[in-house]
């Protein structure tokens, strides 16, 4: 419960917040059989005001008896509504624990920021709450509902209303991956409805497609440091990534061209050859092919997202054999790479003794993984504009980033310098291996990189920083900044 008992006179401030709070939980109090202790105290709270001549200021610019002032926020009446406008919660979806746990690892760290900012915040989490109690959030203000790749916000209740078109405030989605993934939520989403992303590219492409969306924001997810940074450096090259094999999609891909005339085959094909496009570029490149030929006669925006949507097969077998190819790469030049997860248990790396497998590694756990290795991998999901936490948490743990580039990575951090780039060219991913065995061998160069990115990281990548931003844009949306 938000309440807290306390031995001495509560500042006007303390009482106001407890009082708003009784008033605005005032069903959970109730349920749990806590109402009448709570609200007993605040009353004596306030006689102890009232015997002080001590008046409270309500956040309409009116002085009220302490004890009238409990009252109005448990009748819930106009002078409870100005407080709620005031200081109503941001409320954060949790949801299945996927992805080992990060999604709700960023809503984790979201709602820790903004405690630490003293803003009120709700947690619901879906599969739980969410199946006994959705409607204690209808018709309820909050600053801001905020989820990670959630389709709650779809969801309807009778006559075909969005549930969250009966919750007041704006609502934000955070998308990890390309928009073009998420296209049913995006189409059937509620008023008031906006999307954060991690790439450039993913926000033209949402405002663009997606007409539905109120508005697109770009924001990172930020990364943290392991508690004990200066915890010995005894991993020389680890990947905390996962490990798909292609060749099991294969049959699936054959009944897709089957029922498309070939159009995954045609598009991966595009894909592998302007291997440094992003998706959307790939996916234009072969509607024109496909017009020209009279495979298609035309295609609108709505079926280019459509058609964007259906590729999910043939873009995951580009993403696959891409990390498939620089893996090996580097396997075969004799680096030892460690890897995380029973994904890695593939008969692809049966004669690479060099490929150490571990237990799979939670989210706090990676960051024990990054600061314990010199370099770290990274392979991207096609964010040709983006930043992800992965990269966050490696430099704000002073390993370097070995990574396949981005613009944001090529406009914050420089080459050579701050940390290992590379595109997706084959030229390229075979000069990989011979970049990270010459900066292993310079452990001055190796240690300047890493402390120049976290000096940077620093500033830019952690939560507390990303959170600000966050908090800047539900202001700037709520017409309150």
């Amino acid at each position: 419960m938000p309440y807290i008992f306390r031995i001495y006179l509560m500042t006007s401030e303390e009482y106001i917040e407890q009082c708003y709070l009784l008033g605005r939980y005032l069903e959970y109090y109730k349920e749990d059989g806590s109402f009448e202790n709570v609200s007993a105290s605040l009353i004596n709270e306030g006689l102890s005001f009232r015997n002080t001549g001590i008046k409270i200021p309500s956040s309409g610019n009116t002085e009220f008896d302490a004890i009238d002032f409990l009252m109005h926020m448990i009748a819930r009446d106009n002078i409870y509504d100005a407080e709620d406008q005031k200081r109503c919660p941001i409320l954060l979806y949790t949801s299945d624990p996927i992805c080992y746990g990060v999604l709700n690892s960023f809503i984790y760290e979201i709602a820790s920021e903004l405690d630490n900012r003293g803003y009120l915040t709700e947690i619901f989490d879906l599969p739980t709450d969410g199946v006994k109690h959705p409607e204690r959030l209808l018709n309820r203000r909050f600053k801001a509902v905020i989820g990670v790749h959630t389709e709650f916000f779809s969801s309807k209740i009778k006559d075909n209303i969005y549930f969250h078109d009966m919750i007041y405030g704006p609502k934000f989605i955070i998308l990890l991956d390309h928009p073009g993934t998420f296209y049913k939520v995006l189409t059937d989403c509620p008023e008031d409805f906006y999307v954060i992303t991690l790439d450039e590219n993913y926000k033209k492409y949402v405002d663009k497609y997606f007409p539905k969306v109120k508005g697109t924001f770009v924001i990172p997810p930020g990364g943290k440091e392991y508690a004990n940074i200066k915890i010995e450096k005894d991993i020389p090259l680890s990947f905390v990534g996962s490990y798909h094999d292609f060749r099991l999609w294969l049959p699936a891909l054959q009944e897709f061209d089957k029922e498309n005339d070939g159009l995954g085959t045609e598009f991966i094909n595009i894909a592998e050859d302007h291997i440094n496009l992003p998706w959307e570029e790939d996916l234009k490149l072969t509607i024109n092919n496909r017009l020209e030929s009279g495979k298609m006669l035309s295609s609108s925006e709505s079926e280019f997202a459509r058609l964007f949507y259906d590729l999910v097969l043939p873009r995951s077998i580009v993403l696959s054999k891409t990390r498939e190819k620089i893996i090996l790469e580097i396997l075969k030049s004799g680096l030892t790479l460690h890897v995380y997860g029973d994904s890695w248990k593939s008969p692809i790396f049966d004669s690479f003794d060099n490929l150490i497998v571990h237990d799979e590694v939670s989210p706090e756990d990676s960051l024990e993984i990054f600061a314990r290795s010199k370099i770290s991998l990274n392979i991207m999901s096609w964010h040709k504009a983006g930043m992800t936490e992965r990269l966050s948490n490696i430099m704000l743990n002073k390993s370097v980033v070995v990574s396949d580039e981005s613009t944001y990575l090529n406009e914050h951090y420089k080459n050579d310098e701050d940390i290992i780039s590379f595109n997706l060219t084959e030229k390229e991913i075979k000069a990989l291996p011979d970049r990270i065995k010459a900066l292993l061998a310079d452990e001055n160069k190796l240690y300047a990189m890493a402390e120049n990115a976290f000096k940077k990281a620093s500033k830019l990548e952690t939560w507390q920083h990303r959170t600000d931003e966050i908090i800047k844009i539900i202001m700037k949306v709520s017409g309150t900044s």
